[in-house]
């Protein structure tokens, strides 16, 4: 054990006294690890010691070994208390950090320990613990009423996001929220923690803690918390209306409390609105891989493509512009002025990325020198940052249009800051270190004690020299030397054959075989205050760069600003790079519900692939639902997702990649695509298809896209035919949303003529030479057949399954056309080979000789033009051409049963 405390023989009363304080603050924290600080560790006691133990891969061992009941206990050293607490908030605990006070309290006998800070998944802002590319979040709900409130808060950046869900959807609209937006922790009033919705929301999303608080004083304590937080926040507005402002009060209250009555530093509110911004629910998030791959990849996904940002705070501004669109009008208009301003101006838009390049995550710097935890590498940075906005400005200069709003606000808000560049230039050195023990910080001349010290200091090298050349020529003792060591400091340094010619103010200090040190009144005092000044110049250095740390701190709001402005630079000049090199367009908006797409492409695949262009046109009620049919591999389910893909692009203010855009303002996005179980909660394939459908039916609205993909597949073929059959008659004649509909249920196309607004169309597929090739063009009309068989056979399936499966193919249709009862076809002899065969991938050409000759005689026969003896004779022409694949195949029969 290790107990570095005072000891006064009552070691016993004393251990208890410690662990009665462990077990005070235990109480006081119970869902917590306590990390308890004694001496040079912190340690962890009963389960904490076993749970220590296990995730940070500590020792466990015990104190009291001897009793009955020992106690579980392991710790680390003090220094190394940041990873630990990383590794350990990683599992989504929460940590209590417990330390001790450096001095004995009057009459008490061991030091008091105290807690320092609670941490918790959602309340951290230091990036050491969260990481650069990461974020944590908390989110914190409120009820009333039939309304959820919500707060989402970004310590790291000190943003606010509010909202409002209700109506009878309000719980399914949570869940999508909370999937879309992954909070690392979820706080609710303690009276909802045990309701089955939250839990179940919980368990949705691996890793999310779950955390319950109280606000004491009930409405009134609401006031009187957003009160104390808004004086704080620099005049910040806050909305009184709505129940949004009830869950951030409920939030600050605890972030205060973990923080230990320090409150949080917000820079930023924003109160969504329903009609502000399209909603995205985690399963079109996944289907259309926005922000990763549907293998948790972010390497393939939409976001990975088109980020071309420089920082970590811009690439954060794109990512949730993409998770979160706009769907008014002007907001992208605005957005969109500014991407087109950089694309048009490649030079300003070069010089743009230059500059933001190698620029430090500003908006958490920002953060931490609000909390005044910024250190001196911080603040050069920050300086640095300052001073590249003019060569900005000076790029926008030399555009030849005006220059967009949104990015006239960047030029507007760096002078603000100018003031604090130039106070850390003058304070702090050029390049210094980020401890005073390790080397100089602040600048000379900017304290005049502190230039003393630094004088004192620099001259005790001098003073040295000239001290011994002066005991030099007054003792006659050339080999003299002064010197020092770490063990005894300085010292006068003889041979004993001098030792006679030692003066009597000489104190003898150590002796050795060779030499005799000696130390003098004079070196001594010398000493002391060379030693005093080097101590008085860090304590004196250490004071000054918090004093200065604290005046920074009052520029930390226009800082922030400044930051949230570069952030947006830095995501509009990534979108218009990108935007110049895959030649996309600008879209126009309205408020119709139209989607006029020419010429369109998948972002994502047109980059790494060639890619057909195609048309997605749907035009309100006289064409709004499209159903697709044709074959797999044909494209259909890439058809779908390039439409949704194109409009979060261009609604997150980005151009899309076409030929032009026409877009009615979406409000959400809907998408049933892929198949996919949840076994875990006992659902199928098909219950899950199901849900999802239901979802939609009931959520979507006729300014909403849904793309739904071979729906009714899980089922037998009329159950499945019968329910694509209704739902589309449903999305058609009460919902009249925007839907692409892809399906092998052929019968379906009939809708087309029976409903308003259902429209045909099928990729289209060359048969010439009697294989199939799939030309990923969409076109109208139906298809005439899935091509099924094809596509199995390109898989592997051995070649007597695809000639089986070709017979089987044609009978059913043909049982189908004529409704009779007939028999399946007999299986044909072995090596027998369908005239319509397949090859798989390692198979010979798709037709053999003979049967591809058969059928371009048939090709160059005019049956109009054909006498009956002339047509008697084509077709023992096409006999003996055939029969010559089976004198071949025969003879290959033959020597396979030799070879056996």
């Amino acid at each position: 054990m290790y107990l570095l405390l005072p000891y006064d023989g009552t070691g016993e009363v004393m251990a208890a006294s410690m662990m009665d304080q462990y077990a005070s603050i235990k109480k006081q924290n119970p869902e917590t690890i306590l990390f308890f600080r004694m001496g040079d560790f912190y340690e962890m006691f009963h389960e904490d010691a076993e749970i220590g133990s296990e995730v940070l891969g500590l020792t466990l061992t015990s104190r009291d070994k001897n009793t009955d009941h020992p106690t579980a206990m392991a710790g680390f050293p003090w220094h190394a208390l940041e990873p630990n607490l990383k590794t350990m908030l990683a599992t989504g605990r929460k940590v209590t950090v417990v330390d001790q006070e450096a001095t004995l309290r009057p009459g008490q006998k061991i030091l008091e320990r105290t807690v320092t800070r609670v941490y918790t998944p959602g309340t951290l802002h230091e990036t050491d613990l969260i990481g650069e590319d990461r974020q944590a979040t908390l989110m914190s709900l409120s009820f009333k009423a039939g309304i959820i409130g919500l707060a989402r808060i970004d310590l790291s950046c000190g943003i606010v996001e509010l909202d409002e869900l209700g109506g009878d959807e309000r719980w399914s609209l949570l869940v999508d929220e909370v999937l879309a937006q992954q909070p690392t922790e979820l706080l609710v009033p303690k009276a909802q923690a045990e309701l089955d919705e939250i839990r179940g929301i919980v368990d949705l999303v691996p890793g999310m803690t779950l955390s319950a608080h109280r606000l004491p004083g009930g409405p009134r304590a609401v006031d009187a918390t957003l009160t104390e937080w808004l004086d704080s926040a620099d005049g910040m507005e806050l909305d009184e209306s709505g129940i949004g402002r009830l869950a951030l009060a409920l939030a600050l209250d605890y972030i205060k409390s973990a923080h230990q009555g320090a409150l949080p530093v917000i820079s930023n509110i924003e109160t969504r609105q329903d009609t502000a911004r399209m909603r995205l629910d985690q399963t079109t998030l996944r289907n259309l891989e926005v922000i990763q791959t549907q293998f948790g990849e972010v390497k393939g996904s939409l976001f990975d493509t088109i980020d071309c940002t420089k920082t970590w705070m811009g690439r954060r501004r794109l990512k949730s512009w993409l998770l979160q669109p706009l769907a008014e009008t002007e907001a992208i208009e605005a957005r969109q002025d500014a991407v087109a301003w950089l694309m048009d101006g490649p030079k300003a838009l070069s010089k743009v990325r230059d500059e933001l390049s190698g620029m430090r995550d500003m908006e958490r710097l920002a953060t931490r020198l609000a909390y005044r935890q910024t250190s001196p590498t911080d603040l050069i940075a920050i300086s640095t940052s300052i001073e590249r906005c003019p060569s900005i400005a000076v790029a926008f200069e030399e555009g030849d249009d005006e220059v967009a709003s949104l990015i006239d606000r960047t030029l507007d808000s760096a002078p603000l800051c100018r003031p604090l560049a130039e106070m850390i230039r003058t304070n702090l050195v050029e390049a210094p270190t980020n401890s005073v023990h390790d080397g100089p910080i602040i600048n000379d001349g900017i304290d005049d004690e502190l230039d003393r010290l630094r004088s004192v200091l620099d001259e005790g090298d001098h003073w040295l020299d000239a001290y011994q050349d002066q005991e030099k020529k007054r003792t006659g003792i050339a080999s003299l030397k002064v010197k020092s060591s770490r063990a005894i400091g300085h010292y006068i340094e003889v041979t004993r054959t001098n030792l006679d010619k030692v003066p009597e103010n000489y104190r003898r200090k150590q002796t050795l075989s060779n030499v005799e040190r000696f130390i003098t009144t004079e070196l001594e005092e010398w000493q002391v205050e060379r030693a005093g000044a080097s101590q008085r110049a860090v304590d004196l250095e250490q004071d000054l760069l918090r004093r200065f740390i604290e005046e920074c701190s009052t520029h930390a709001e226009a800082l922030n600003q400044l930051a949230r402005d570069l952030a947006d630079l830095d995501a509009f000049a990534s979108i218009a790079h990108h935007a110049r090199r895959a030649r996309w367009v600008r879209p126009t908006f309205d408020a119709s519900t139209d989607l006029d797409l020419r010429s369109s492409r998948h972002p994502v695949i047109e980059m790494v692939d060639e890619f057909v262009p195609n048309d997605i046109i749907l035009k309100g009620s006289k064409h709004h639902l499209t159903i697709i049919t044709g074959p797999n591999m044909g494209g259909k389910s890439t058809y779908l997702r390039q439409a949704a893909l194109c409009v979060i692009l261009a609604q997150a203010g980005s151009p899309v990649p076409a030929r032009s855009a026409h877009i009615g303002i979406v409000d959400r996005i809907f998408t049933r695509i892929g198949a996919h179980d949840e076994l875990s909660r006992g659902r199928s394939t098909f219950m899950v298809e199901m849900l999802d459908v239901a979802h939609i039916l009931k959520r979507a609205t006729e300014h909403s896209l849904v793309l739904l993909d071979e729906i009714g597949r899980g089922t037998s073929t009329f159950d499945g035919m019968a329910i694509a059959w209704a739902v589309i008659e449903q999305l058609t004649t009460h919902v009249k949303a925007r839907t692409l509909f892809t399906t092998h249920f052929h019968e379906l196309t009939a809708l087309e003529t029976e409903h308003k607004g259902v429209h045909n169309m099928h990729v289209s597929v060359d048969d010439g030479g009697g294989e199939p090739t799939f030309l990923h063009t969409v076109v109208n009309g139906p298809a005439d057949q899935s091509y099924g068989v094809h596509v199995a056979a390109l898989a592997g399936l051995p070649q007597d399954v695809v000639d089986r499966a070709n017979d089987l193919l044609m009978h059913l249709e043909e049982q189908a056309r004529t409704s009779g009862g007939r028999p399946s076809p007999a299986k044909r002899k072995k090596g027998q080979r369908s005239l319509w065969s397949i090859p798989s991938h390692s198979a010979h050409p798709r037709l053999s000789s003979g049967a591809r000759k058969a059928i371009e005689r048939l090709k160059e026969i005019d049956p109009d033009r054909c006498a009956p003896r002339d047509a008697l004779d084509a077709l023992f022409e096409l006999q003996a051409l055939l029969a010559e694949d089976r004198a071949t195949a025969s003879v290959q029969t033959s020597q396979d049963e030799g070879v056996a």
